[in-house]
């Protein structure tokens, strides 16, 4: 928000929340990745205190209403006219599916293959994530162009 004020930006309300709940997302992951690695690890004690408080069940639950909410606020957001009539389209939806297909990626590689605890390494160790990373960025400059 304060490099949005300082470059003069209008941030829109739905970006604003999509990027709190993508924030949220990736932290619940993480902590998750820490519990089990953490579990896995008998008579180690706790990196952080707050991990007592959490069940695998607890986080997954979590990490499945951050995962809807983060898709549907993204889906508002290029569905906004405020934001449709400053980037000069109505097609910023052509998006969403590499969107879902980046949020789906990273929990499959959370799940499956024990990754998520750095966001960073994911997008450039993951060939398939960084693809689409990519082809978002594209796409989305289609669009607007």
């Amino acid at each position: 928000m304060i490099g949005g004020a300082v470059n003069a930006i209008v941030l829109y309300p739905w970006i604003l929340i999509s990027t709190f709940l993508l924030a949220i997302f990736l932290a619940l992951i993480k902590r998750r990745q820490e519990l089990i690695k953490l579990q896995g690890q008998p008579g180690e004690p706790l990196t952080r205190k707050t991990l007592q408080n959490y069940t695998l069940g607890l986080l997954d639950q979590m990490i499945s209403i951050a995962t809807a909410t983060t898709l549907i606020s993204y889906i508002m957001y290029v569905l906004s006219p405020d934001v449709q009539q400053k980037f000069h389209t109505t097609k910023l939806f052509y998006t969403v599916p590499f969107v879902i297909f980046g949020i789906y990626r990273y929990l499959f590689l959370a799940y499956s293959q024990g990754e998520g605890e750095s966001p960073a390494d994911i997008i450039y160790s993951d060939p398939p994530f960084t693809i689409n990373l990519i082809l978002w960025v594209c796409v989305f400059i289609l669009l607007v162009n």
